[in-house]
């Protein structure tokens, strides 16, 4: 009797650790929010894809993933990222075949916020995925990569647990279309100039980021010069790294409102005429030394 109480309680200690584990591995969870109602054939649909802490405790500060969909079912009509908890895009929510790519940062770091009255954790929004249901039957759409990190100076990663999506559509002879509601540019922004050994083998390129806060930024495109515009994504090697052009960044958003900034290459030419002056001053001066030091060598040989 004494030892099947033991094993009892055995039993019982196991399982109470294996739930408070399971909780602290999952303190953050990504959740697709579906329709509320089945989705016909043919129509558009959103969904956001939201960030919650399970338990309120520490801050995150950087996200990555790849969200794959049945490419039978559903086609993916655009991503919007207005309005995202993610300050800084590294690479901006994109369609790439039957996946959805993202990673970005947060500064300053993010962390759920609790409802004083019903204790219950807000949840943040990553992205808002607009789909169109392709064919009857249900289709899935879930990640398949995800990667979370904790905002602790050391760049730690932390378990996330991610859920399932199953939309299920039904025929319909009416067809939905979400219109693109946005009248507003992008926010203005400042291209940056670099050149570092680790990008591009330290040729010189532009790097930009600027954000929407209605329908998001569908692309951006580069203009040196008198060139023409050319779709980029940062960062962008510039194709003249002899650098005579300031360099233009235009960020249109989806429904084509744009905004340009500009990165001005005139303190770089100035900043290599510089150093072009110093370097002929250098050989100068060494030119000056070399030449006394042979006049004071042949005027010792000629004592001699």
């Amino acid at each position: 009797m004494k030892n099947f109480k033991q094993k009892i309680y055995l039993i019982f200690f196991i399982i109470v650790l294996f739930f408070s584990v399971v909780h602290f591995s999952y303190a953050y969870q990504i959740n697709f929010i579906t329709p509320e109602s089945n989705v016909g054939r043919g129509d558009e649909f959103s969904m956001p894809i939201e960030l919650m802490s399970d338990s309120g405790d520490g801050s995150v500060n950087a996200i990555s993933g790849d969200i794959v969909f049945d490419d039978n079912m559903f086609t993916a009509v655009r991503v919007l990222s207005a309005n995202s908890i993610v300050s800084f895009w590294i690479d901006t929510p994109h369609i790439s075949g039957n996946a959805i790519v993202f990673s970005g940062i947060m500064p300053n770091g993010y962390q759920s916020v609790t409802n004083p009255e019903t204790k219950n954790n807000f949840s943040g929004t990553i992205a808002t995925i607009v789909f169109k249901a392709k064919d009857v039957g249900i289709g899935h759409i879930q990640f398949t990569d995800q990667h979370l990190y904790k905002n602790d100076g050391l760049g730690t990663e932390i378990p996330v647990k991610t859920s399932i999506a199953s939309i299920k559509i039904i025929p319909s002879d009416v067809h939905l279309t979400l219109p693109v509601i946005d009248d507003i540019s992008p926010l203005p922004f400042t291209p940056q100039i670099v050149n570092n050994k680790n990008l591009f083998g330290g040729k010189y390129a532009v790097i930009f980021s600027t954000t929407d806060k209605q329908s998001g930024i569908n692309h951006y495109e580069v203009k040196e010069g008198n060139l023409e515009w050319t779709r980029a994504e940062s960062p962008y090697m510039l194709l003249d790294q002899s650098l005579p052009y300031d360099v233009y960044v235009k960020a249109v958003d989806l429904n084509g409102n744009f905004v340009i900034g500009v990165a001005q290459t005139t303190h770089i030419r100035k900043s290599i005429i510089s150093l072009i002056m110093v370097l002929l001053l250098l050989v100068f001066i060494a030119y000056l030394i070399h030449r006394e030091y042979i006049f004071f060598h042949k005027r010792r040989l000629k004592k001699k």
